[in-house]
């Protein structure tokens, strides 16, 4: 099977595994952040690299992306991604500290973002290790403030040997009922996604 060939039934899979994780990420980061923190059912999609763009609204939006590698018996990539403005709330929260627009990061903002990556792509892997078995390990996060286009062409460049699409996870997310309006997009390659439709009985 291609990847442009997965059905609904597929997504659904994908859209549960999303949900379980997005329900331990919140519950993570409600506890770091000491607020309210929820994420929405995720949809799982697939899209080609400029409908994904559309998903962002402005692409040439400045977002704050935060990448993990996946390895171990299924690979492929998970990034979340932040307006900025967005990352300024949920680091206020954490370090106490007052963010605009124009604020720019330091080494501290950006060793926070990518503690906050962590817990929720850990979310996410442990669910999917959870169901499936597998020994899956993700790799230090990389953070970067750069346009969303930028952030996405990496993964989509790699994933693009396999398809013309791609298939991706997002959630949404709220702070003390503030929409905050993240990513969080999950991108396995092909093989690893045989594999996971496989351990799940597909």
């Amino acid at each position: 099977m291609r990847l442009d060939e997965i059905d609904s039934l597929h997504l659904d899979i994908m859209k549960e595994l999303g949900n379980i994780g997005a329900g331990s990420a919140a519950t993570s980061l409600s506890q770091i952040l000491n607020r309210k923190v929820e994420m929405n059912v995720p949809s799982a999609a697939l899209v080609g690299f400029n409908d994904l763009l559309k998903s962002f609204g402005n692409e040439e939006m400045v977002v704050l992306g935060i990448m993990l590698i996946i390895e171990g018996d299924i690979d492929g990539s998970m990034i979340c991604i932040l307006p900025k403005v967005t990352a300024g709330v949920m680091l206020s929260a954490l370090l106490g500290k007052t963010y605009t627009e124009d604020t720019v990061f330091d080494e501290m903002d950006f060793s926070a973002s990518k503690e906050i990556g962590n817990i929720i792509v850990s979310a996410y892997v442990n669910s999917l290790a959870s169901m499936t078995g597998f020994n899956i390990r993700v790799s230090e996060p990389f953070a970067t403030i750069d346009m969303a286009a930028s952030i996405l062409s990496v993964p989509m460049a790699v994933l693009g040997s396999q398809s013309d699409k791609v298939l991706f996870m997002e959630s949404y997310i709220t702070c003390d009922g503030m929409e905050l309006g993240g990513h969080c997009i999950m991108l396995p390659t092909l093989e690893s996604y045989h594999k996971i439709m496989k351990a799940l009985g597909m």
